[in-house]
C-alpha cells in the first residue's frame, strides 16, 4: 500500500527526497490557487516550492563528486541554476504585483495585458535556461568517472528537450508575473510529464495525485482571469 501511495521508497535518503518533493509539488499547488486570486502570496509560496525541490535535488548528491571538482561544480549548477529561476520567479511576480492597489488582504487589483508574440521571449528564455540546466547533473556522472567521450548525445537532447518542456514552470509563472492569462497554459504541460514519469517509474499515485491538481488548478486560474479587467491605454504608460 505504501508503495503504491509514494512508489518504492529504499530507506531514509529516498524517504527525504520523496518528501521534500511532494511538500515542494502541495506548495506549488497553494501557489496556483492564490494566484488565480491574484494574491500576493502566492509569490511567497512559488519561491518555498524551489526551495523545496532545490533541497531534494541536493539530497540526490553523490559522495563519489567530491572526487572531482569538475564533477561537483556540475552537479551544484544543476541544482542552483533552476533554484534560481524558481525563486527568480517569485520574486518577479511579488514585485510586479505589488505596483498595484490593494483590492482586499493580500489581493492585488492586477489588470491583464493584451498578448504580443514578444512577450513570450522571456517565458521561453527561462524555459530554455532550465532545459539546459537539468542535462549538468548527468553530465557530473560522466565527469565523475571521466567518460566524457561516451556521453550519449541523443539520451543528452532528450533530457535536455524533456528539461525544457519542465522549464515551462518557471517560464509559465514569469508570463503570469506579466499578467498574461494565456500563460496559465504553460503551467499544464510540466504535471503532463510528471505524470507521465510516475507512471513509467512508478513514482506512486499521491505525486500523480498533486499533477492533475496542478493541472486542474492551471485550468482553473485561467477560467478566473477570464473576469479580470485589462490593462487600459492610459495605464500603459504610467
Amino acid at each position: 500500500m505504501f508503495d503504491l501511495l509514494f512508489g518504492r521508497i529504499s530507506g531514509g535518503l529516498d524517504a527525504g527526497i520523496m518528501a521534500l518533493s511532494l511538500l515542494g509539488s502541495l506548495a506549488l499547488c497553494a501557489a496556483l490557487f492564490l494566484l488565480g486570486r491574484r494574491n500576493e502570496i502566492a509569490w511567497w509560496l512559488v519561491a518555498g516550492a524551489y526551495v523545496l525541490w532545490g533541497l531534494s535535488s541536493l539530497l540526490g548528491f553523490s559522495p563519489r563528486a567530491l572526487d572531482s571538482v569538475l564533477s561537483l561544480l556540475l552537479f551544484l549548477l544543476g541544482v542552483a541554476i533552476p533554484l534560481i529561476l524558481g525563486i527568480g520567479a517569485g520574486i518577479y511576480g511579488l514585485l510586479l504585483f505589488q505596483r498595484f492597489p490593494r483590492q482586499a488582504p493580500m489581493t492585488r487589483a492586477v489588470t491583464l495585458r493584451t498578448f504580443k508574440g514578444t512577450e513570450l521571449v522571456l517565458p521561453l528564455a527561462v524555459a530554455l535556461v532550465f532545459g539546459l540546466a537539468s542535462s549538468l547533473p548527468v553530465l557530473s556522472v560522466f565527469a565523475e568517472y571521466g567518460l566524457w567521450d561516451q556521453v550519449p548525445l541523443p539520451s543528452l537532447a532528450t533530457i535536455i528537450v524533456t528539461g525544457t518542456l519542465g522549464g515551462l514552470l518557471p517560464g509559465g509563472l514569469v508570463g503570469l508575473a506579466q499578467r498574461g492569462r494565456w500563460a496559465w497554459f504553460l503551467l499544464v504541460i510540466p504535471p503532463l510529464l510528471d505524470i507521465y514519469s510516475s507512471v513509467i517509474t512508478a513514482g506512486g499515485s499521491v505525486k500523480i495525485f498533486l499533477s492533475i491538481a496542478t493541472i486542474a488548478l492551471a485550468v482553473l486560474g485561467w477560467a478566473r482571469w477570464g473576469a479580470v479587467p485589462a490593462e487600459t491605454e492610459a495605464a500603459k504608460y504610467k
